[in-house]
């Protein structure tokens, strides 16, 4: 987490600016290395995430904050599912999150991220919407859980 040198909200830690008052964290680019608190335990013990050792040559969405930290999903097929139901490619049980919540879909040039009629909204980079590109680092929010979209190693 990120704390706001002007409120002092604690952010995530792949934010720029701050959510509650949007003043910039000053980190303009975004660090390779993410440290994680872990559900359950106690804020002194956190759990590191080397972002750059799960780039690869597919894609992968991996998950920052919620039950799952940690859980990395490659997208290595057309649609990946996200949502409350057990038959998504991505199963978050919480009922935060729609059944069928979200897809993050392959197109020609990369991939984007598009709302599934979800009750709650899904937010890229803190903002909701109901389709967008991808970009490196993008940050997903579905209910109470955020992701990373992390591209493929050029």
């Amino acid at each position: 987490m990120v704390e706001c040198p002007q409120c002092g909200h604690m952010n995530a830690i792949v934010a720029t600016s701050c959510s509650e008052c949007a003043t910039s964290l000053g980190r303009e680019q975004l660090e390779t290395t993410m440290s994680l608190l872990i559900p359950g335990e106690s804020i002194e013990e956190e759990r590191v995430i080397d972002l750059d050792r799960l780039i690869g040559e597919t894609p992968v969405i991996v998950i920052v904050k919620g039950r799952c930290v940690g859980d990395t999903y490659r997208l290595d097929k057309q649609e990946l599912t996200i949502g409350r139901d057990v038959e998504s490619d991505v199963f978050l049980d919480d009922v935060t999150v729609s059944r069928k919540h979200a897809v993050v879909a392959a197109r020609e040039d990369g991939f984007i991220v598009k709302d599934a009629g979800s009750l709650n909204g899904t937010y890229l980079n803190r903002v909701q919407v109901e389709e967008s590109e991808l970009r490196d680092r993008d940050e997903i929010q579905v209910g109470r859980f955020k992701m990373v979209y992390l591209a493929k190693k050029i």
